[in-house]
């Protein structure tokens, strides 16, 4: 059946199209604005159909469509056109006219709208199926219209949308971008222009010359997409816990049509349907899954505070290394799972484009066939895993008081803060003020955005979002002191709150401040040491100094003694004559040669100057 057959429930000839009867029960039509992707460019460079409509005013509901035109381009070029008049049954007005120069008189002579519409859907086809995109300048208007008209009529359909208004802006730099500006930049000339074929031709030729400049910039991210999907390719041990997870849905009788995985940029591997339902991560620390903190573990499993990021306090990291041992939240897995699936299936009932977005979006993520999952489940039993080490380092726990908090701040104090107890008149004086510091925030504007947030909090706006804020401009300035405080606060003021992102951040900022103070505490010390130690050597020192300084007087006190060998001068019984310092002194004195006193003392002659001679150390006459 084709599109003809879909949207008028039985076949019709082009001859009968004219006289088609409308349907008494209305239909309903949808358009959907798309992005320019790889594959919209594909179906653009190979057929689109530009579309254009005058009418009686501005309102899609209340106005009536006076004028339509659509032009077929294959490959850039025009292949078809369809034009018409349509009698609204109703005046055009005389502003409306006098834009697009269409009269009462012109109306009361066109065609009526059961007349037009039949031939205008069957040249539309497939574009109302979505298969071939339509285009227009400022095309919401239009397609709101057209939408509007063909519901009211009872027709049914889903169009694809492109706007070159929306385009130009994003791809060209113009004083500004109404269709015939944007025109003359390409060299193209409008001469019959607010006409509505004339029109959707120049869009047409607009589109083929925005598309040009789309693709080099869709080329060029598709590339750095294979890239990034490249790089983040599932490893074998990743995909043995991926089959796990698939494997505890499989047990207890879920389908796993739309159960995907994805290795993000920062490391973790998402087990998802549209929507993530278990999260594990390949750290340098080990591996573990992140899970409610209360959720019972196995004690053998040591388990981890999370970061801001994987949900806070409310949640842990749970350490593993055997990819079965996760096996005991086979429960929580399947749990979480039939939420995820029952809100993608909810959005897909509430979003007709949605099935067909989400299908796109998960294109690059992994898939496991069930037929794959007993062949992996038996390589894992096969395969030796390293026993989990029972000392796994999971960090040091840091508490308040191991840190010293001085928040500076002018703040005004809670108890001056407006509707404090008032949580909608809060928001709404604060909001404007919030938004506003956001934008600042984002900007690189920090300190700008914090006086902002004081005036959010002095008109009492006390939202989660608030603080998070706060706590982000203060980890920016690492200011870790008053994102403690700010965020004890919120605690404060909404103390059955459990908000595990907050409180994951309050650690965090201790975490921050005490490896600062501890470095100082380490560097002070370590300048003490070195002063210390400066002082200890200028005492060694002067110490040293003094010592030379005691030794050089005392060797100026004393008188200089020519100290020899000691020597002693005996008669032939041994008796000592007298005592000499050295032969020298002794051969001065006594006028004997100092050789034969050395030679009697050795005992190589007994006498010398008639005298025995004998060295005084010494207890025998040498």
């Amino acid at each position: 059946m084709g599109i003809f057959d879909w949207l008028f429930g039985k076949k019709k000839d082009a001859a009968t199209v004219e006289n088609a009867p409308v349907r008494n029960k209305a239909g309903f039509v949808n358009a959907e604005k798309t992005n320019i992707t790889k594959a919209v460019l594909e179906s653009i460079n190979r057929r689109y159909i530009a579309f254009d409509v005058e009418t009686t005013g501005l309102s899609a509901t209340a106005d009536r469509i006076v004028e339509l035109g659509a032009v077929v381009f294959e490959g850039g070029v025009i292949v078809d056109q369809f034009s018409s008049l349509v009698n609204p049954g109703m005046l055009i007005s005389a502003s409306a006219s006098k834009v697009n120069h269409i009269t009462n008189e012109m109306l009361s002579k066109a065609p009526t709208e059961s007349q037009v519409y039949p031939s205008l859907v069957q040249f539309l086809g497939d574009a109302l199926q979505e298969n071939t995109v339509i285009c227009a300048h400022n095309a919401k208007f239009d397609m709101d219209f057209l939408c509007q008209t063909l519901g009211r009529l009872g027709y049914n359909g889903s169009i694809r949308y492109v706007d070159t208004l929306s385009l130009s802006r994003k791809n060209l730099a113009l004083e500004n971008y109404k269709q015939d500006m944007v025109a003359s930049h390409f060299g193209f000339v409008n001469k019959n222009a607010h006409r509505a074929v004339t029109d959707a031709e120049i869009c047409g030729q607009i589109l083929w010359e925005l598309v040009k400049l789309e693709g080099k910039k869709v080329n060029k991210s598709e590339k750095k997409l294979e890239q990034a999907i490249e790089s983040r390719m599932l490893s074998e041990e990743e995909l043995d816990i991926c089959a796990v997870i698939q494997d505890e849905i499989l047990k207890r009788g879920g389908s796993t049509e739309w159960v995907r995985f994805y290795k993000n940029s920062n490391g973790y591997v998402d087990a998802c349907t549209l929507y993530t339902f278990v999260k594990f991560k390949f750290a340098t620390k080990g591996k573990y899954i992140i899970i409610p903190a209360n959720v019972t573990t196995p004690t053998a499993l040591p388990t981890e505070k999370c970061s801001v990021n994987e949900g806070g306090t409310n949640n842990v990291r749970l350490y593993f290394n055997h990819p079965f041992s996760i096996g005991f939240l086979g429960d929580y897995i399947f749990s979480e799972y039939r939420k995820m699936l029952g809100a993608m299936l909810e959005f897909f009932s509430r979003e007709s484009y949605g099935k067909k977005e989400a299908e796109q979006n998960i294109a690059s993520m992994t898939k496991l066939d069930d037929s794959e999952i007993p062949i992996i489940l038996e390589h894992i039993r096969n395969k030796n895993y390293e026993a989990l080490p029972g000392d796994i380092d999971t960090g040091r726990v840091i508490r308040r008081e191991d840190v010293v908090v001085n928040a500076v701040h002018n703040r005004c104090p809670l108890s001056q803060i407006k509707n404090y107890n008032n949580f909608d008149k809060g928001y709404s004086a604060g909001f404007p003020f919030f938004t506003k510091a956001e934008e600042l925030r984002k900007a690189g504007n920090i300190e700008e955005a914090i006086t902002l947030y004081d005036k959010a909090r002095a008109v009492g706006y006390n939202a989660p979002a608030l603080y998070e804020a706060y706590g982000k401009a203060f980890r920016k300035l690492k200011d870790y002191d008053n994102e403690i405080v700010i965020v004890e606060e919120f605690m404060e003021r909404n103390p059955d709150v459990k908000y595990g992102e907050l409180e994951a951040r309050r650690e965090k900022a201790i975490e921050l401040l005490y490896n600062i103070q501890q470095a100082e505490k380490k560097q002070k010390e370590k300048e003490a040491e070195k002063e210390a130690l400066k002082e200890q050597k200028l005492r060694e020192k002067e110490e040293k100094a003094t010592k030379a300084k005691e030794v050089k007087e005392q060797s100026i006190s004393e008188p200089t003694v020519n100290v020899g060998k000691g020597i002693l001068q005996m008669d032939d019984e041994g008796n000592i004559i007298k005592e000499y310092e050295s032969v020298s002194l002794a051969s001065r004195e006594t006028g004997v040669n100092p050789k034969s006193i050395r030679d009697a003392a050795k005992g190589i002659q007994k006498h010398a100057g008639g005298f025995a001679w004998r060295y005084r150390n010494s207890d025998v006459v040498e």
